[in-house]
């Protein structure tokens, strides 16, 4: 996974809409150690368009919530949904293919 060089913490957020798919970056609330100071709260951090995808995997095999999402120019990215309910962003794709389905 890539991540920025940061001195806070942070959770990334995917946001699916109508058209894209977005990634932001939340800054997580700081303490005496950690101020607030120096960062934006939400960070813009990727966009693709919706129609560029071109498959979605399911691939709890190597971890509960990982999804790979292939993209029509061959690349390819991994999700890793760390909490439950991911299971209606996941159906608003319609190829979605299981662990053991080929790449085509």
């Amino acid at each position: 996974m890539l991540r920025p060089r940061c001195s806070f913490r942070y959770v990334a957020v995917l946001l699916v809409t109508e058209h894209h798919l977005h990634v932001v970056r939340v800054r997580l609330a700081g303490n005496r150690r950690e101020p607030m100071a120096g960062a934006e709260a939400v960070e813009y951090a990727w966009r693709v368009e919706r129609r560029q995808v071109a498959w979605v995997r399911n691939r709890t095999d190597v971890r509960h919530g990982t999804h790979e999402v292939g993209f029509v120019d061959g690349s390819w990215v991994t999700f890793a949904f760390t909490v439950g309910g991911y299971g209606p962003v996941v159906e608003t794709f319609p190829r979605r293919l299981r662990y053991t389905d080929p790449i085509s």
